[in-house]
């Protein structure tokens, strides 16, 4: 899993890398101040289920 911050304009966002990155990419957004640890743990995987090397 790799993890890294991206920089837009003023915001800063976080993000993780799972599955197989010959896939489609899944953009998951978490709302109302809440973070991704807001997310069960099987999400992420359930939507990218192929780990990356």
């Amino acid at each position: 899993m790799a993890e890294l911050f991206v920089q837009a304009g003023d915001v800063r966002l976080w993000s993780q890398a799972l599955g197989d990155p010959a896939h489609p990419p899944v953009l998951l957004v978490m709302g109302a101040n809440a973070s991704a640890m807001g997310w069960p743990s099987t999400t992420p995987t359930a939507c990218a289920p192929s780990p990356r090397p």
